[in-house]
C-alpha cells in the first residue's frame, strides 16, 4: 500500500488551495486593499464556494487585481511611455469591469462607477454579495484563477 493508501499519488494536487476548474455559486467573504511585497497596491477579493453539492463547498478562491498607486495623477499617467499607459489602462478596465460590469447584461458586482470616485468607498462593501463565478487552473495546477464573476440571479 502507498503513502496515500489506494489513491494514486499522481492525482493528488500539490496545491492545498486547489479548486477544480468550473462554475460555482459563492459569496464574497473578504475584500480589501492590500500591498504586495513589491509595494504594488491590489484590490483583494475572496470568494467562498457555497454549492451544497460541490466537494469544494467552503473552499476559498482569492483574486488580486492591480491598482495604480494611491496618489497617482493624470499628469503622471500622461508622462509614462505608451506601453506603460496601455498596461495601466488594461488593469483599470479589468477592475472596473469586475466591480461595475460593462453592459446591462454583465453588471459585474453591481458597484456604481461613480462610487469609485468617492475616497470613502471601501471594498468591504462587497462582502456578503452572492455571486456565480468561474475558476480556471494553471496547466500544472499550481494556481487558481477567477475567470468571471456575476451576481447571482
Amino acid at each position: 500500500m502507498s503513502i496515500f493508501g489506494k489513491l494514486d499519488a499522481e492525482t493528488v494536487k500539490s496545491n492545498p488551495f486547489h479548486v477544480d476548474a468550473g462554475d460555482y455559486l459563492g459569496e464574497i467573504t473578504d475584500a480589501d486593499y492590500k500591498t504586495n511585497s513589491d509595494g504594488e497596491r491590489r484590490l483583494f477579493i475572496e470568494y467562498t464556494i457555497t454549492n451544497d453539492e460541490s466537494s469544494f463547498k467552503g473552499s476559498k478562491v482569492k483574486e488580486y487585481l492591480r491598482l495604480p498607486p494611491e496618489d497617482f495623477t493624470m499628469e503622471q499617467f500622461t508622462m509614462l511611455p505608451p506601453d506603460d499607459q496601455k498596461k495601466i489602462r488594461e488593469q483599470m478596465a479589468k477592475v472596473k469591469a469586475r466591480l461595475c460590469g460593462y453592459s446591462e447584461r454583465n453588471r459585474g458586482l453591481g458597484v456604481d462607477s461613480s462610487d469609485l470616485n468617492d475616497p470613502a468607498w471601501s471594498p468591504k462593501a462587497l462582502m456578503g454579495i452572492q455571486v456565480r463565478f468561474g475558476v480556471t487552473n494553471g496547466t500544472d495546477g499550481s494556481y487558481v484563477n477567477v475567470k468571471y464573476v456575476a451576481l447571482q440571479d
